[in-house]
């Protein structure tokens, strides 16, 4: 069976099912070839907007919860926690995960000069 989806819903492992071509004619990649993040990337560059695949209609991505009111993390384990949320769709992806792990050591250290400015102020207020 095959199945036309929006390049968005395209995943590494998908099978195209006809040859992708550019706006001038020319073949991109050709039918059979499997997908991977180097071609999906091509793709996107290239302009591509909808491919066919083979097989089954794909899964639908994770939907991720839509927050409002942003929670405050005061510990370190609640900023890992959230960073384990906002990032659990890019366990595989290195880039994202150095980003994560930059903005943990930087919420880490921001949660640590707070807690002390907090326990200056207080010091200074008991007189």
């Amino acid at each position: 069976m095959i199945q036309r989806i929006s390049l968005d819903q395209a995943q590494p492992g998908m099978i195209i099912a006809e040859p992708i071509l550019d706006s001038g004619g020319q073949v991109l990649i050709l039918g059979g070839e499997v997908l991977s993040d180097r071609l999906i990337r091509r793709l996107i560059v290239r302009g591509a907007k909808e491919i066919a695949i083979q097989g089954e209609e794909p899964e639908a991505p994770p939907e991720v919860p839509k927050t409002r009111k942003v929670k405050r993390a005061e510990t370190e384990e609640e900023i890992r926690e959230l960073l384990d949320l906002r990032f659990q769709n890019f366990e595989n992806h290195e880039i994202m995960q150095t980003i994560r792990a930059l903005a943990e050591k930087h919420l880490v250290q921001k949660l640590g000069s707070s807690e002390t400015g907090d326990a200056a102020a207080g010091s200074g207020s008991s007189n």
